[in-house]
């Protein structure tokens, strides 16, 4: 087929303050299409703080080369969002 199916794991280590949120954030439409508000929101407890995850379904179109770009936010609880700085990710 054109396209993929995968379940993908996200995992990133985030120095938050409470009430902030952290997503996984990209390309596919399961990442939210770039937009941090629709995107694939990770999860920390406190025994595995400051470590966030979660795993996200992902579509792709099949191509031999990387194709999917991502990075991690964090939104504030004001509203602000902090994205992750250098280059985008890619799968």
């Amino acid at each position: 087929p054109s396209w993929l199916h995968a379940d993908v794991a996200f995992s990133i280590v985030a120095e938050t303050t409470p009430g902030d949120r952290v997503f996984a954030v990209g390309t596919p439409e399961s990442l939210g299409a770039w937009d941090p508000r629709a995107a694939l929101e990770l999860t920390t407890a406190p025994e595995t703080y400051p470590q966030w995850s979660g795993i996200g379904r992902l579509v792709a179109p099949k191509c031999g080369k990387a194709c999917m770009e991502y990075k991690m936010v964090i939104l504030k609880e004001d509203g602000g969002v902090c994205w992750e700085e250098g280059p985008n990710r890619k799968l």
